[in-house]
This record gives structure tokens, sequence and C-alpha cells, in this order.
């Protein structure tokens, strides 16, 4: 499978939709997957070696969304925003004006507005200090 991406494909992959039992990280976006949250899980066998990784639904929606409106779209697990070819497809789909960028830059917003309410990234946002009493 070549999409000009230099990526080994692996010798196998499985992935089923799973119950979170305690919190995970989402291999794309890095947000916290949540007790009691279903996800993605992929297991992937390359070079002899496993390899699991959770996919929140959000992402999964940001994945499924670009796979079936562009004709060649790699996925690789825990590059969906870090991708430098991201910027790329979503100019691809503006520029063939059926409004598939429109739907896919809502499920992206959609992905970040549930990363900000995650319990990880709530410890680092700046709290005022309550005054002592």
């Amino acid at each position: 499978m070549s999409c000009g991406r230099n990526t080994e494909v692996p010798d196998l992959c499985q992935q089923d939709w799973r119950m979170a039992h305690k919190a995970h990280r989402c291999a794309d976006c890095h947000r916290a997957i949540r007790a009691g949250e279903r996800y993605l899980e992929y297991r992937t066998l390359l070079d002899g070696s496993w390899r699991i990784d959770r996919v929140c639904p959000h992402c999964d929606a940001v994945r499924a969304a670009l796979a079936s409106r562009l004709p060649c779209y790699c996925y690789l697990i825990g590059g969906l925003y870090a991708d430098e070819g991201l910027p790329e497809y979503i100019a691809d789909l503006r520029s063939a004006e059926t409004g598939d960028a429109f739907a896919v830059l809502r499920l992206i917003v959609t992905g970040r507005r549930a990363k900000q309410n995650s319990p990880w990234t709530e410890h680092h946002r700046w709290r005022r200090k309550q005054p002592s009493r």
C-alpha cells in the first residue's frame, strides 16, 4: 500500500471497539479517554513486536470522513493531526466544492472541544489561588 509515504505496513492489524475500564490517552489527539467511554483499539504486529494504540471516537470520525471522501488517504495511527498532509487533504476537499471540507472541519472542531474538556488538560490550566482562611 503506497500513497507516497515512507512507512512500513504492519504484518497484522486488528481493530476493535472497546469500553475503557480505566483512563487511556488517544494516540492522535492525546486527549483523555475516560473510564466508561468507548474507544477504538488498534493492535498491530510489526517486525515481531505487538503495539496497542487507542483512538477516541472523535479522531476515528475524522479519519473515516477523510477516508470516505478522498481516493488516496493513508491513515497513520498517531499521525492524524501531526501529519503535514492534513492541510493538503482539506485543500483538496475545498477545491471539490462539495461541502465535504466543512463537514470534516466540523468534526475536527468537535474533537478539539472534547480535548479542552479532558481531565488531562484541566491540570495545565491556570487557576486562581483560593484565599487562605
